[in-house]
């Protein structure tokens, strides 16, 4: 289990991001977390991660423990190695000049064991498009085959607990809807929990055991599923289904920022 309290992290000293946010992410289950734009997803990701201060951000109170320990400014590669986070950066992460299989064992390169080549075979049966790619360079493969292969090279690392953020960031939605039933079948079949930031509410509704609602650095709700999508607010606004079937325009959306049911 992930706990986040409290947390208030800021950049360069000056620009606060995030604002006492608490979270929790439980072994096993994907946990999706909404919010538009510079409502500070990333950043709760970076601080997950311990990346933070690679980008200038520094925690000012709060705390992140994982399996009850604290590891808030402990070392990323620490935090990778002994609690199984591994972190898929927006921009994807692949190896632009390695072709797929050797971006693969560059992937599994810290690991000693002996399931390395089984775990290979396992990644390309997930990713059935990759196997017509293995010998090309991967910088020359489109955007949704480099997002199959940044995931395949975080299950190379046999993580615990995968950070996503935002997966289907310019995929057409066919490759979107594809991606996200991947993810539905590692987190079953391997038991592996997931963070996932998504602006593709939608999407990552289908997904998700339960979600957080992120609104300028601040948790504004929470609960599962179910929960979240019988929510009129999330419906209308995230989900694009509320309102008893009324169109909106524009000066209704501007409504809703000053109505904030849900702080209520």
């Amino acid at each position: 289990m992930i706990v986040i309290e409290g947390l208030r992290v800021v950049y360069r000293d000056v620009i606060s991001v995030l604002h006492g946010v608490s979270v929790t992410l439980e072994d096993g289950q994907i946990t999706t977390l909404l919010g538009a734009n510079g409502a500070g997803k990333t950043t709760l990701l970076r601080t997950l991660s311990g990346v933070l201060r690679i980008y200038d951000g520094d925690v000012l109170e709060g705390s992140v423990k994982i399996e009850g320990q604290e590891v808030t400014r402990i070392n990323p590669v620490k935090i990778a190695r002994k609690f199984g986070i591994v972190y898929i950066v927006e921009e994807r992460t692949v190896f632009p000049q390695l072709n797929v299989m050797e971006n693969l064992k560059c992937a599994a390169s810290s690991r000693r064991d002996k399931d390395v080549a089984r775990d290979m075979d396992r990644v390309l049966a997930l990713f059935p498009a990759l196997k017509t790619r293995l010998h090309g360079k991967s910088g020359y493969m489109s955007g949704g085959e480099q997002q199959m292969l940044s995931i395949g090279n975080a299950l190379m690392t046999k993580p615990k607990t995968m950070l996503l953020d935002e997966p289907s960031l310019g995929l057409a939605p066919i490759l979107v809807r594809e991606m996200f039933k991947i993810l539905i079948r590692i987190n079953e079949e391997e038991g592996i929990a997931m963070f996932l930031v998504e602006q593709n509410a939608t999407a990552a509704m289908k997904v998700a055991h339960k979600g957080y609602v992120m609104e300028n650095g601040r948790v504004v709700l929470e609960g599962t599923r179910e929960e979240l999508e019988s929510n009129e607010d999330i419906r209308e606004f995230y989900l694009g289904s509320g309102g008893e079937g009324k169109e909106k325009d524009y000066r209704q959306s501007k409504r809703y920022k000053r109505r904030k049911r849900w702080l209520g």
